[in-house]
């Protein structure tokens, strides 16, 4: 009866890899917020609001934003949870800040962590262990953080408290390039 309905552990990896191009419409940029998205949610240790999640996809796939400013034009909320829709539990869209944004299953985090993150040339394909896997998600999530406490607060490029606090505390190891950004 029902739990002869229950799909199996492969079913469902198929019904995963058989889902995702098409929430995507086989679009590059949708695949590169979908993946961004559902990766930060596997590596993740708490439920996101929607707007966190936004902003952390938005900053995740553009690589040469260097301001709070410039990442709010590219925040989608809408649209990067419509690209995910099924592969996380139901939210209320009338709370955008509340922490609520989680994967379905644990089965999905594990298809993230084994299927998309060698897809996504997050790492090389030949590490195959999954301490290794979660290590790079860790990795991406770390560079993500950093990135946003890098921005600075306008066009100008003034650097925030964030910022500096971040240069201080986080890169005090002497590194050129990170420190020129608040320099």
């Amino acid at each position: 009866m029902f739990v002869e309905e229950i799909p199996l552990p492969r079913q469902l990896h198929k019904l995963y890899v058989t889902l995702f191009p098409r929430c995507i419409s086989n679009d590059s940029e949708n695949k590169e917020l979908a993946s961004t998205a559902l990766k930060v949610l596997a590596i993740t240790r708490r439920p996101l609001s929607i707007l966190e999640l936004a902003w952390a996809v938005a900053l995740g796939t553009a690589k040469h934003v260097t301001t709070i400013d410039a990442l709010a034009k590219l925040v989608d909320h809408r649209r990067v949870m419509d690209l995910i829709h099924p592969f996380i539990a139901w939210v209320d869209f009338s709370d955008l800040k509340k922490r609520q944004v989680l994967l379905t299953h644990q089965s999905v985090k594990e298809f993230i962590i084994k299927e998309r993150t060698s897809k996504l040339c997050l790492q090389s394909p030949a590490l195959a262990e999954t301490d290794q896997r979660l290590e790079s998600l860790e990795a991406f999530i770390l560079d993500i953080c950093v990135r946003y406490l890098l921005l600075g607060d306008s066009a100008v490029g003034i650097c925030s408290p964030r910022s500096k606090w971040a240069s201080k505390h986080i890169f005090d190891t002497g590194t050129p390039a990170v420190k020129t950004f608040c320099i």
